[in-house]
């Protein structure tokens, strides 16, 4: 099952369009219907819900630690989506993963840009307190929270090799059809 992570919220001018994903191998674009309907389908939607009262699609400040997003308006235009006086950015960054790499944990970032960063968590942290993360972590007391993973599907069985034997089609006869002539026709 292939997660989407909602990365920006796409508008032409004042107009919304949608919103950009990623599915873990590319870019997807998708309208607000088509997100609500594969959230109520039971796809692993990351970022975005569905407000129970309104049935609009609101940030995921408890799942996933969404805060905020870039407004994609134009051509290399982006803007938070939440304006405040203390975010100034044009980039945000969503954290995707964390690993370990000689024994220290490191985070897999995911910019509004789509580009892919490696950070250690010093930097990480550094981030977080400057309001560059816009969702997949937070800082509780000195610390990086990360969202709990839910499993929504059971793990997949991995199946036996079967050998298959190759299907042999019997061959058929085709109808014979007679030509018929229009001008011996009448």
């Amino acid at each position: 099952m292939c997660r989407l992570t909602v990365i920006n919220k796409l508008y032409l001018g004042n107009r919304e369009l949608g919103y950009e994903l990623y599915n873990d191998k590319e870019v997807v674009e998708m309208t607000a219907i088509q997100l609500k309907n594969a959230i109520k389908a039971g796809k692993d939607v990351r970022g975005v819900v569905i407000d129970k009262a309104t049935n609009e699609l609101v940030l995921d400040k408890d799942g996933f630690y969404s805060v905020n997003m870039m407004k994609h308006s134009h051509i290399n235009s982006y803007e938070p989506l939440i304006e405040t006086d203390d975010c100034k950015v044009n980039v945000f960054y969503i954290v995707m993963d964390k690993c370990t790499e000689n024994d220290k944990p490191v985070y897999d970032l995911l910019s509004s840009r789509f580009e892919r960063v490696t950070v250690g968590e010093d930097k990480l942290i550094t981030y977080l307190e400057l309001g560059l993360v816009s969702a997949g972590a937070k800082l509780e007391n000195g610390k990086v929270l990360l969202p709990v993973k839910e499993s929504k599907a059971e793990p997949e069985k991995k199946e036996q090799s079967v050998k298959e034997e190759p299907t042999v089609v019997p061959k058929v006869e085709a109808p014979v059809v007679e030509k018929v002539n229009s001008k011996n026709k009448k």
